[in-house]
């Protein structure tokens, strides 16, 4: 086996140490590929009218009088209140029966605007919120609100940005939603604003928040709708297209699950393609396209997930080593915790008898093509399976090394197929730069033409090349062009140390990275195109359902 070499050096040496996530820079590829299928919406855009209301902030700005037009004077104190307004009024539609989720600059379950009318009322709109000068337009929106056509970059870097004909009617219809408000007509009246009154936010909200009852009765709904969905948009590349497409499969995922469907079983559905045991997901004809990409997402998240598991599992033993370790060490711990058996026994072999262990008997070379069939929600061990079960001991390196040793090989044995056919799909992911999953495949195919590569050089393989010597070349990459450290270890003569002073300094998150599709389907209930008479089970409104046809049918606005 080739001799992969160890980091040369890898330390805490800046005092700029950050957390942070992702510090193999493996999830960076599926998110980029979201992107590309979803474009407008990200994994921390989750509300619809967050585009029409900051549109009308601008709009608000663009046509006051005597407006310098300068970014200067727009970010700060002028955003700063139009968004504490929407903020405080928002909160108060729903307080106290309920707390709002996706509401900006609101604290965990709404403590920062809760505390504030306990304590005072009415409210200053220059109390500190949000670090960002810009609010949650500069920290979230102004990028997915210039993908969807609403907002243009500005004519210099000193101005704001421009709003085009579409961000300007949006801006109009929710101002004439709000027009009857108190807090209008003081702000038409004085041009300003500086305090907010709870009765005057109450009456605001009810126009003005950003839940689907407000949005239902707001002249901004249907401009809204037509930002999403874009009907007058044609073309197989055309962004516009293409998340068109990403909402037609977010509607038929809810509306085949015959009001089965809940938020939690997008992974599955996506990645296994099974709402539950006997009710698969089989996508129409004209989204089988646009649903096989969006497996792919979670392809790429369980085998980054299925390192991390191995990555926490080395941080997790490492912190338990006050005289350090070397990689044969580790290794030695491994091979007890898996059982020597397992460890030196042919990588084949440990395939096979996952293969028989999915009712698959015979040799993994035979049986690989028929994994993704036999091991679905019906298997106790599949890969998501594995991932619920590794949250439950993210603190127990044995347990994340058997989960993460599992994940990878069985990732190899379900989508062998595509890799071998060359599915074009499977490629347009795999391919994708930072530990491309064809490299993995391909290396695998290679070693396991011989007998002679056990289960314990392969381990040994994926530390070197895709754990440890993947995490120095990102900590050196954040340290030389973000200036911060995020080394997690240090290597000098052979051995591993733990560079922290304390043994739960760090931990690697056992978590999936986020799948954009849960964004569009809270996006879909804003717009009033998905329902739920419980609040757990989902199901498509009439509106929801003319859009989905539209889609299959491929008819367009003229």
């Amino acid at each position: 086996m080739t001799d992969f070499p160890l980091p040369h050096w890898t330390a805490e040496i800046t005092e700029t140490f950050v957390t942070g996530e992702d510090m193999l820079g493996v999830e960076g590829s599926a998110q980029a590929y979201q992107q590309e299928y979803i474009p407008g919406i990200i994994t921390v855009t989750d509300r619809a009218r967050y585009y029409s209301f900051y549109a009308w902030v601008l709009y608000r700005y663009i046509h006051m009088p005597g407006s310098t037009l300068l970014m200067d004077d727009f970010k700060g104190e002028f955003f700063r209140r139009h968004e504490m307004a929407f903020l405080l009024a928002a909160f108060s539609h729903h307080y106290p029966e309920s707390i709002l989720s996706g509401l900006i600059g609101s604290g965990v379950n709404s403590y920062k605007v809760r505390g504030w009318w306990e304590k005072q009322d009415p409210v200053s709109l220059d109390t500190h919120y949000f670090e960002n000068k810009l609010g949650g337009f500069g920290q979230y929106y102004n990028t997915v609100m210039k993908a969807m056509g609403i907002i243009a970059d500005p004519e210099n870097s000193k101005v704001v940005y421009r709003l085009t004909d579409r961000g300007n009617a949006l801006a109009e219809a929710y101002e004439q939603s709000i027009q009857n408000t108190k807090y209008l007509q003081e702000l038409n009246k004085e041009g300003v604003v500086t305090w907010l009154k709870h009765t005057d936010a109450t009456d605001l909200g009810q126009v003005s928040c950003i839940c689907p009852p407000a949005l239902t009765s707001g002249g901004d709904l249907p401009l809204l709708r037509n930002a999403f969905f874009r009907f007058d948009q044609r073309g197989e590349q055309n962004p516009h297209v293409l998340r068109r497409q990403a909402l037609g499969l977010a509607l038929e995922i809810v509306e085949k699950g015959n009001g089965a469907y809940t938020f939690d079983m997008l992974r599955q559905v996506l990645y296994l393609g099974e709402y539950s045991e006997g009710s698969p997901y089989i996508p129409s004809s004209e989204l089988t396209d646009i649903a096989q990409r969006w497996r792919m997402v979670e392809v790429r998240h369980l085998f980054t997930f299925g390192l991390q598991a191995l990555w926490a599992a080395f941080l997790l033993h490492l912190s338990n080593q006050p005289q350090g370790m070397s990689l044969e060490q580790y290794l030695n711990w491994a091979t007890k915790t898996l059982s020597t058996e397992t460890f030196s026994s042919p990588l084949g072999s440990y395939l096979s008898e996952l293969c028989i262990a999915n009712h698959l008997p015979g040799s993994w070379g035979d049986q690989h093509q028929n994994f993704d069939t036999a091991c679905r929600t019906s298997s106790p061990e599949n890969e998501l399976f594995l991932f619920v079960r590794a949250t439950s001991h993210k603190s127990d390196p044995a347990e994340l090394l058997r989960i993460g040793t599992r994940i990878l090989s069985q990732h190899f044995l379900r989508f062998l197929v595509l890799h071998e056919t060359k599915d074009k799909i499977w490629l347009d992911m795999a391919n994708r730069l930072r530990l491309p999953m064809t490299g993995y495949f391909n290396e695998m195919q290679r070693y396991l033409e011989s007998s002679d590569w056990k289960v314990g050089d392969w381990l040994s393989w994926i530390y070197r090349q895709y754990i440890l010597g993947q995490h120095q070349y990102m900590a050196l990459e954040k340290l030389r062009y973000q200036g911060y450290d995020t080394f997690k270890f240090l290597h000098r003569d052979g051995r591993f140390y733990w560079p922290f002073s304390k043994q739960n300094t760090y931990r690697e998150p056992i978590r999936l990275a986020a799948n954009r599709m849960s964004n569009a389907t809270t996006m879909l209930i804003d717009l009033g195109m998905i329902d739920s008479q419980d609040g757990s089970h989902l199901f498509l409104t009439d509106d929801g359902e003319t859009a989905l046809q539209q889609i299959k049918d491929g008819r367009f606005d003229s």
